[in-house]
C-alpha cells in the first residue's frame, strides 16, 4: 500500500563515518530534461519527427517529476501519521527523489524501442510510422511510470499528462492506447475456464508479457490473491514459441521459467545458482527462438537482515544499466527497498475496487464473459428473485465493507483477504442448481459457503460475517436472520464435512482449498481427536512432521519435502504438522494454481513447483491428492499472509471436540 517508500527505511550514519560520505548529486528537472533529448537524439531507427522528439521528451520528464510529486505526498502523509507534528516536507521530498532515476528513464528509451520494433499491438497499418512512433511512446510511459502508482495516483497522472501543450491536441491519450493494447493481448490469451477477466488480470498479463519478451525486469506487487502468479502461468502456457495455442503467441520466442521459491532462509548463493542456470541455458539455446525467465514467487519472505537478495544487483542489470542476461519477474506483497525496485518496472495491484470485485464475482458465478453476457439471467435465493448484477453486487458490497470498515472490523483484514472471498464465490457456485438460465440457491448452502471460507476466528465474528454477507439478502425475503444464524453449524462439524468432500473433485477451478487446523490445545490433541472420530483418516506415511532437535535438521526437511512430493503424485493424504521451517516450499502447491499439460492421448496432468532449498522442480499431483496443514493456535499471528490465505481455516478445542460427540450421543 505504501508504494512509495516500502518498508524499508535508511538510518543516518554515525558521527564517527558522516565526514567521509560524498555526496554524488543527481540531475535537476531542467538537466533530466536535457538528458532525454540527446538521448532521443542517439537513437538507432529511421528519422523521428521533431515533433514527436518534442513530445517524447515532455512526457518523459514530467512523467519523471509527477511521480516524485505523488511519491513526496505519500511519504508524507505516512511521516505524519507516524509522528504527527514532528514530520517534514523538505525531508519527504528527498526522500521521493529515489523514487525514479536515470536507470527510468534508460527503460524508457529500451522499452520505446521494443514497442516500436518488436511489439506493435495496437496499429498494424503499414506506412503509419508516426501513429506507430506515438503509441509506441504512450505504451511506453504507461509500462514506466503509470501502472507503479495506486488508484489516487494514477487519476492524477492522467490529469498531469493531459495538461502537457504537446499532448492538448492529441486524439489518442494514454489510457486509450494502454486499453487497446491490453485487450488485443487479451483477446489472444487462452485462459482458463473460470477466471475472469478483469482489469487487474489484463495489466498482470501485458506487464508480464512485455517485459519478459522485452528482457525488462519486473516487480508485480499486490495482496494475496491479485492474480499474480495465475497471470505467470497464463503467460507462460501461451508463450510457447512456434507451438504456441494462438498465432499471436507464435511470432514470439518460448519462453522457458527458472522457479525460484522465496522463504525466510533464502540465500544469495541460491538465487544466484537460479540465475546462473536460467544464463547457461540462455546461453545454449537460440535467442530468436527462446528466451530463459526467472520467476522469484514471495520475494518479500527472506528476511532483510540476512540481505539474501542483494544479489539481485548484480543480475539485473549490467554496467551503465546494460540489457540483464535473462529475463526476470518477481511477485511479492510489499514493496522492497529502493535499491531492488528502482532496477526493476513496477506493477501495483492494490486491494480491487467495487466495479473489479464485481468483475470477479461475475466471472466466477456466471461465467460472464467481456461482451458482459451471463449465462444465468435470474436467481432464485430460498424463493427471493434476484437478478445477477443484484446479487454479485450485494456480496462485492458486503466483502468490501467488511475489509475496509476499521472500527467494527479492524480484524477481518489481518486474517481474511481477496482469496477468501473468491473461493467463497467458488463455493456458491459449486452449491447452486441452474436451470433454464435460473440458478437456485438455498439460504442454506450459502451459509455453509461462508462456514467453510471464512472461518478459522471465533464463532462470534463468523456471526458478524453471516449477517453482513446475508443480512441484506434475508432482509428482502421471507427468511429471519435469526433463522439463519441458528443453522451455523459447530465448527466441528464443518471441518468433518469439509474433510469427507475433499479437494480434487470436479472442475479444476471451482475445487476448494486445502484445509489449516488451528489448533487451540497444549499437546496436539485435535488431531488425534480427529483421527479417532474417523474424520482424517492419517497414517504413518500420511503424517509429516519436523521435530526440534537441531541435528539433522536440512536432511529431516529433504525427506519431508520428498515424502510430501510423492503423496500428491500418488493422489494421497499429506498431513504436515509444525512444518513452518519448510512451509515455503510448497507456496506454489498450497496455491492450487495447477499447470495442466494433455499428452498424446488427450490426458490431462496436473503439475505443481515444490521447492527444496534453491532447487524448485515441477512435481505431478494426482486430482484425489488431500492436505492438512496442522498449526498451534500460538503462532498463528506469525504466520505471513500469503500463506493463510491459502487455506480453508478451521479452529478447534479439545471442549468443542468433546461438545461434538456428545451431541451426537
Amino acid at each position: 500500500k505504501d508504494w512509495a517508500s516500502g518498508h524499508y527505511q535508511v538510518a543516518e550514519l554515525p558521527g564517527s563515518v558522516s565526514k567521509l560520505k560524498w555526496a554524488y548529486g543527481s540531475l535537476d528537472s531542467e538537466q533530466e530534461k536535457e538528458f532525454v533529448l540527446r538521448r532521443i537524439e542517439m537513437l538507432k531507427q529511421k528519422r523521428m519527427p521533431d515533433q514527436l522528439k518534442r513530445s517524447l521528451t515532455e512526457l518523459v520528464s514530467t512523467a519523471q517529476e509527477a511521480v516524485r510529486s505523488f511519491a513526496a505526498e505519500s511519504i508524507l502523509r505516512r511521516l505524519q501519521k507516524g509522528s504527527p507534528g514532528s514530520a517534514c516536507e523538505q525531508e519527504a521530498i528527498l526522500r521521493a527523489r529515489s523514487t525514479v532515476s536515470l536507470r527510468d528513464i534508460q527503460r524508457v528509451f529500451s522499452l520505446f524501442q521494443f514497442f516500436q520494433q518488436s511489439f506493435v499491438i495496437t496499429c498494424c497499418e503499414t506506412g503509419n510510422e508516426e501513429r506507430i512512433l506515438r503509441h509506441s511512446m504512450l505504451l511506453t510511459i504507461a509500462v514506466a511510470y503509470y501502472l507503479r502508482l495506486d488508484h489516487e495516483s494514477r487519476s492524477k497522472f492522467i490529469n498531469v499528462i493531459q495538461r502537457i501543450p504537446t499532448e492538448r491536441q492529441e486524439s489518442e491519450q494514454l489510457l486509450d492506447v494502454l486499453n487497446v493494447a491490453m485487450d488485443n493481448i487479451t483477446r489472444e490469451t487462452e485462459v482458463p475456464t473460470g477466471i475472469a477477466l478483469t482489469r487487474g488480470l489484463k495489466e498482470n498479463i501485458f506487464m508480464t508479457l512485455v517485459c519478459s519478451l522485452s528482457n525488462t525486469p519486473l516487480m508485480i506487487v499486490g495482496p494475496p490473491g491479485s492474480s499474480k502468479t495465475l497471470s505467470i502461468n497464463i503467460v507462460t502456457d501461451n508463450a510457447n514459441g512456434e507451438e504456441s495455442p494462438s498465432p499471436f503467441y507464435r511470432k514470439f520466442v518460448r519462453l522457458s521459467i527458472f522457479h525460484y521459491q522465496c522463504s525466510k532462509a533464502s540465500t544469495s548463493k541460491e538465487v544466484a545458482s537460479v540465475f546462473e542456470k536460467a544464463i547457461q541455458r540462455q546461453q545454449n539455446v537460440d535467442p530468436t527462438k527462446h528466451k530463459c525467465l526467472v520467476f522469484m514467487d514471495e520475494a518479500g519472505l527472506p528476511e532483510e537482515e540476512k540481505e539474501s537478495l542483494k544479489v539481485l544487483h548484480y543480475y539485473l542489470e549490467g554496467h551503465m544499466s546494460t540489457k540483464a542476461e535473462v529475463g526476470f519477474v518477481a511477485i511479492t506483497n510489499h514493496v522492497l527497498d529502493a535499491a531492488k525496485s528502482n532496477r526493476c518496472v513496477m506493477l501495483l495491484r492494490q486491494d480491487p475496487d467495487h466495479d473489479e470485485l464485481l468483475s470477479i464475482a461475475r466471472g466466477v458465478l456466471f461465467d460472464a464473459t467481456v461482451s458482459g453476457s451471463y449465462s444465468t439471467r435470474q436467481i432464485d435465493c430460498g424463493g427471493l428473485k434476484i437478478t445477477p448484477d443484484d446479487f454479485a453486487s450485494s456480496l462485492c458490497q458486503s466483502y468490501i465493507h467488511l475489509l475496509h470498515d476499521k472500527g467494527r472490523f479492524k480484524w477481518f483484514e489481518l486474517f481474511f483477504g481477496l482469496r477468501d472471498f473468491i473461493f467463497f464465490l467458488k463455493a456458491i457456485r459449486r452449491a447452486v442448481d441452474t436451470k433454464d438460465m435460473v440458478m437456485t440457491l438455498c439460504h442454506q448452502r450459502l451459509v455453509d459457503a461462508l462456514e467453510r471460507n471464512f472461518s478459522g476466528s471465533d464463532l462470534g465474528r463468523l456471526k458478524e460475517i453471516v449477517i453482513c454477507f446475508i443480512g441484506p439478502i434475508v432482509s428482502s425475503g421471507e427468511l429471519s436472520l435469526d433463522k439463519t444464524l441458528s443453522s451455523l453449524r459447530h465448527p466441528v462439524d464443518v471441518v468433518k464435512d469439509a474433510l469427507k468432500q475433499g479437494n480434487m473433485q470436479g472442475e479444476l477451478s471451482l475445487r476448494p482449498r486445502f484445509k489449516l487446523i488451528i489448533d487451540e490445545s497444549e499437546d496436539d490433541s485435535i488431531l488425534r481427536l480427529l483421527g479417532n472420530s474417523g474424520a482424517l483418516k492419517c497414517s504413518e506415511r500420511s503424517f509429516f512432521k519436523l521435530s526440534t532437535m537441531p541435528e539433522g535438521t536440512e536432511l529431516e526437511k529433504s525427506k519431508l519435502v520428498s515424502g510430501v512430493k510423492y503423496a500428491a503424485l500418488q493422489g494421497h493424504l499429506a498431513v504436515l504438522s509444525e512444518t513452518e521451517q519448510v512451509n515455503e516450499s510448497f507456496y506454489d502447491l498450497f496455491n492450487m494454481n495447477f499447470r495442466s499439460l494433455k499428452n498424446s492421448e488427450g490426458e490431462v496432468s496436473l503439475y505443481a513447483n515444490i521447492a527444496v532449498g534453491g532447487i524448485s522442480r515441477r512435481s505431478l499431483v494426482r486430482p484425489s491428492f488431500q492436505c492438512v496443514v496442522h498449526v498451534n493456535s500460538s503462532t498463528v499471528d506469525e504466520l505471513p499472509a500469503p500463506f493463510l490465505n491459502r487455506f480453508e481455516k478451521f479452529r478447534l478445542n479439545v471442549s468443542g471436540m468433546l461438545d461434538s460427540g456428545l451431541r451426537k450421543l
